[in-house]
């Protein structure tokens, strides 16, 4: 748990100036794959962003909505006028411009309108990211069912078992009053405020087994997009985000949509598309569909160190063909760009570079390749 603080608030506070566009910003959504793979950014407003944290939703088969992370909630809680007022304030992030029930609509217009499934008819299964407040909170969901009027017997809340008791903390702090900001406290991030009603704590089903590793396979569900994988991402030890991380993967379309806002993450194929939890989704690259026989082979380029602190080194195989390098942020946006020639190695500083995972690009003669970076403090 302890990535929280330095990985984790490195990612979303990046910045709170940088703009979304028109459309994202009136609709309060992105589209992915028509009908059928949408993100709605919550965290999101003002013409600004003060960090946001994704809702994905997936249509599924037989009325089935799958639903990905809850965003922030409320931006107030109901604690007395001598606590903190927020889940969200308390542990050192900005309160987001939008509530439970805003994001809750912007959902229910993409379940209706794109999904084509009424409220009544539709089975809202909900898979938690990880355990932290800004994946999961009773605000967002009781916003769906309790307020909109979407079928509370058919809700589901899928959680890794690890994760259980840290998503379904129901006390201030968990009753750590003394040190509730330590983040070793194994309950630091969860969420608590509203509490869970006894309704709510018995939507919850857990995941997988405590042991399980990484990318194992905890549950499988079938969407318009074919088959996804509910997969466990590394645990704590490992360097990962929290003990009950998961991720989820669709082979059919070649994307990963990734459960931890920082840390360390199971593999996956480099020829895929990966989504992040918080950030703009850089949707142009996934709906630019590379071919096996349009991709730079992945060894040709080598960065190391990865992870990184104040150096990164980009070297190019011998025999291979010049081509640029461009590295973007987890939002999207390009933070460098320069040639890599055959043979030749580059040095570029990443010291006052916010921590966090950034992604290289590289590419020559309409052929392309992607890795992932990471900066460590």
């Amino acid at each position: 748990m302890k990535n929280f603080s330095t990985l984790s608030i490195a990612l979303i506070l990046i910045s709170s100036t940088f703009k979304l566009s028109a459309q994202d910003l009136q609709l309060g959504k992105q589209e992915i794959i028509r009908d059928s793979f949408y993100v709605v950014h919550s965290g999101e407003g003002r013409y600004s962003v003060t960090g946001l944290s994704n809702i994905y939703l997936i249509k599924g088969k037989n009325d089935s909505v799958w639903i990905f992370g809850a965003g922030y909630g409320n931006r107030y809680g109901t604690l007395p006028v001598d606590s903190p007022r927020d889940d969200i304030a308390y542990y050192g992030r900005p309160s987001p411009y939008r509530n439970a029930i805003d994001d809750a609509r912007i959902v229910d217009t993409i379940i209706r309108t794109n999904f084509g499934i009424s409220r009544s008819r539709a089975r809202l299964m909900f898979i938690t990211p990880h355990g932290h407040l800004d994946h999961i909170n009773m605000e967002f969901l009781s916003s769906l069912c309790d307020t909109i009027g979407y079928n509370l017997n058919a809700l589901n809340i899928f959680i890794h078992r690890n994760d259980y008791m840290l998503a379904s903390c129901n006390k201030p702090y968990c009753g750590d009053t003394l040190h509730p900001q330590d983040n070793t406290n194994p309950y630091f991030g969860a969420p608590f405020d509203v509490p869970w009603t006894s309704t709510y704590i018995n939507k919850f089903k857990k995941l997988g087994k405590s042991g399980d590793l990484c990318n194992q396979i905890v549950k499988t569900f079938t969407s318009v997009l074919g088959t996804c994988y509910v997969k466990k991402g590394q645990p704590v030890a490992s360097g990962g985000h929290t003990d009950g991380t998961v991720n989820i993967d669709n082979p059919d379309y070649k994307f990963r949509i990734e459960g931890a806002g920082a840390g360390k993450d199971c593999y996956v194929d480099p020829s895929w598309d990966t989504f992040h939890i918080h950030g703009p989704v850089r949707d142009s690259l996934f709906l630019k569909r590379f071919s096996s026989a349009s991709m730079v082979k992945n060894e040709q380029v080598k960065i190391f160190p990865n992870p990184a602190r104040d150096q990164l080194n980009f070297h190019l195989s011998e025999g291979a063909e010049d081509g640029v390098i461009t590295i973007y942020n987890a939002w999207g946006f390009k933070i460098a760009t320069f040639t890599l020639s055959a043979g030749m190695s580059e040095k570029i500083s990443c010291a006052l570079w916010p921590r966090g995972i950034y992604s290289a690009i590289f590419s020559n003669k309409g052929k392309t390749m992607s890795k992932k970076i990471v900066l460590i403090e």
